[in-house]
């Protein structure tokens, strides 16, 4: 049984903005031909570049099937939605929401994304994070939160530019948090 968040049940959470189309990745993982191409796909995408400023706990390791255990890993501890081009379904990135624990009574969601090398600097993270708060203004009061290594100003920007505020007391040496409420009742 899957459980509903402020967005939904998020195994049925899919958006479109004027270029990217999100949708969980649980069906293809669900097929072998489509989870084969995706391990071929994500081999490409999740180059050491891509990787650089992630957590370790998102890293590959050495072993020959480090992708999929890789898919494994974000399948069992988080939600992933492939990021495709609108105009022909090439994957262009991750999207990985996680449920976290409640802000002033508001449920929480640690956003994360990725993208492939070839899509940096083309506006498509922020298409994306803009994408998300306006699909999550139709649901129930949710605070996002994201997580950017403080080597990644670009990834800050988009955060910023789009409402997130820094928060220190969530903050490390290495990480800067950011978060953003989204159909917060305000009194």
């Amino acid at each position: 049984m899957t459980k509903e968040t402020p967005l939904g049940t998020l195994t049925e959470f899919t958006f479109e903005t004027e270029r990217l189309s999100v949708q969980h990745w649980q069906g293809t993982l669900e097929n072998r031909a489509k989870r084969l191409r995706l391990c071929d796909v994500l081999g490409k995408l999740l180059s050491p570049q891509v990787l650089v400023d992630l957590p370790k706990s998102l890293l590959l390791d050495e072993d020959p099937t480090a992708i999929s255990n890789w898919i494994d890993a974000r399948a069992r501890e988080s939600e992933c939605f492939l990021i495709e081009k609108n105009s022909n379904g090439t994957v262009l990135g991750l999207l990985i929401l996680v449920e976290g624990a409640e802000l002033q009574s508001i449920p929480t969601l640690h956003i994360g994304y990725l993208f492939a090398q070839d899509a940096w600097g083309r506006g498509y993270a922020t298409e994306l994070v803009a994408g998300i708060l306006e699909a999550a203004k139709n649901g129930s009061p949710v605070c996002f939160i994201g997580g950017v290594a403080k080597t990644n100003p670009a990834s800050a920007r988009v955060l910023q530019k789009l409402g997130f505020g820094m928060q220190d007391g969530l903050s490390t040496d290495e990480t800067i948090m950011y978060r953003k409420f989204v159909n917060q009742k305000v009194y």
